[in-house]
């Protein structure tokens, strides 16, 4: 089984980090999770810094002398292993860069929806789709888009969709701007909105995830809650599907772990009711799909990625 261990995959997250092995057929194992979602965004690089340096280094010499490369996914962009504009995680950050310097050995790292959505085209939901746009609700809102089976990349930059503005109700975002997307249709966004309705009526002081709010408590307490997230949702999924014309919507990230709660249903429901105007032109309405679970898309996709750029 330690022949067939190949890479160290990292997915590093605005609330946590997965790493893990990754085997020749891109199987995750040893597994490891670090939470750290209450702590301020400039201090968390440190503390995934440290959690990922203990994994390694933790690693028996057998399994570390097989290991091939690191492959990462992130927010925000990676530019010479720099972390740059990663808000959730204080923007810019060298973690990666002292990681490769430690061990020696090749890193590969890129935006965490660019892994997810490559992951998926690969080995996934968007297997032999030649067009689709993928959204990685999470922290923040993760976007890729896949054009003419190719990730678009303007400028070798993966396109940012989280924070570009949206309504205008002076909502602050922690990037500093008003009214972020991110702000708007983010898991994050959606937890604040329904723990603070509960908290409101209940008097209570929760901060529960959605999934047991949604199985705990009367969705009339929250129900036009849930139809705003998804009609803001939809909105914001046509928006991108008049400028790129996709096959395929594809939803992941946290997401997945609502995807068969009424909250899709709404969103489905609110999808076929609306119009496109690219359709008066015979453009076929894409279907809207959740991601395939792959144990971590972002790790498959990122270590695929990693593959490719060592085979150059």
């Amino acid at each position: 089984m330690n022949n067939d261990i190949k890479y160290i995959g990292i997915d590093i997250g605005g609330s946590h980090t997965k790493i893990a092995l990754v085997t020749n057929n891109y199987e995750i194992i040893c597994e490891d999770n670090v939470f750290y979602g209450n702590i301020e965004p400039n201090s968390k690089p440190s503390y995934i810094y440290e959690h990922i340096t203990k994994y390694i280094d933790n690693l028996s010499k057998e399994i570390f002398g097989n290991i091939k490369g690191i492959a990462v996914a992130c927010p925000g962009i990676t530019k010479d292993n720099q972390i740059i504009g990663a808000v959730n995680l204080g923007g810019t950050s060298d973690i990666l860069i002292k990681i490769q310097k430690k061990y020696d050995i090749p890193l590969y790292s890129t935006n965490d929806a660019v892994a997810a959505s490559f992951a998926q085209f690969k080995k996934g939901s968007l297997i032999d789709t030649n067009n689709a746009i993928y959204f990685g609700l999470g922290t923040g809102v993760g976007f890729s888009v896949i054009l003419n089976k190719e990730i678009l990349l303007p400028n070798g930059l993966p396109v940012d969709l989280s924070h570009t503005s949206y309504l205008k109700n002076n909502i602050k975002c922690s990037c500093g701007k008003d009214d972020c997307i991110e702000k708007y249709i983010s898991i994050k966004a959606l937890r604040t909105k329904l723990n603070n309705r509960i908290n409101e009526k209940y008097n209570t002081n929760d901060n529960l995830k959605i999934e047991i709010i949604l199985e705990q408590y009367d969705i009339k307490d929250y129900e036009d809650i849930l139809l705003e997230y998804a009609d803001n949702i939809v909105t914001i999924i046509i928006n991108q599907i008049e400028l790129f014309k996709p096959d395929k919507v594809c939803l992941g990230g946290g997401f997945v772990k609502i995807s068969n709660s009424i909250i899709f249903t709404m969103i489905k429901d609110i999808y076929e009711n609306s119009k496109i105007f690219s359709t008066l032109f015979n453009y076929n309405k894409p279907e809207i799909i959740i991601s395939k679970k792959l144990n971590c898309s972002e790790i498959v996709g990122a270590t695929l990625l990693l593959e490719n750029n060592l085979n150059k």
